[in-house]
């Protein structure tokens, strides 16, 4: 499952792909959304595909670069998505480990899976195991985060007032 990361600005990328957990020898095809949340026209990054793949074609406007892609995206509208796909034939990777990463400025997606291999012994694949993807603060971490940041500025505010009253 692709995790996206929002950047400044509004713009976010995603990566899918497409069919996911493909096994070497496969053809598969990955599509970048480039997604901008803004209620403007903003110009995105090029965007950076890296992927294990041979006999690969991308849009027009990507380049091939060591591993990958390089593709120019320009202007993305106002609430509006542009896409860009990449499609290729899974290569074996060495360890085992399928690495799938789309990065644009400050915001990327990656998504992963372990596939046998001649050098890697087979695997079962679970849930836990068939997907990697960035490690996201878990969402009541976030709101004991913000719990402790207000009663802190509590704090701060109420010595600031004893201050002032002379308490």
């Amino acid at each position: 499952m692709p995790l996206p990361l929002t950047a400044s600005g509004g713009l976010s990328v995603e990566l899918s792909s497409e069919p996911y957990g493909a096994a070497p020898g496969t053809r598969v095809e990955h599509v970048v959304r480039i997604r901008n949340s803004g209620l403007v026209d903003a110009t995105a990054s090029p965007v950076e595909v890296t992927a294990p793949l041979t006999d690969a074609v991308a849009s027009p406007g990507c380049a091939a670069i060591p591993g990958g892609f390089r593709c120019e995206v320009g202007v993305v509208p106002g609430g509006g998505t542009v896409e860009v796909t990449i499609s290729g034939v899974v290569a074996a990777p060495a360890d085992g480990f399928v690495r799938n990463t789309a990065t644009s400025g400050g915001s990327d997606s990656f998504n992963g899976y372990l596939v046998e291999t001649a050098s890697a012994p087979p695997t079962v694949r679970t849930a836990a195991t068939a997907a990697v993807s960035h490690a996201v603060t878990p969402p009541w971490e976030q709101g004991l985060t913000l719990l402790l940041t207000g009663v802190l500025v509590a704090v701060y505010w109420r010595a600031r007032r004893r201050e002032r009253l002379g308490a």
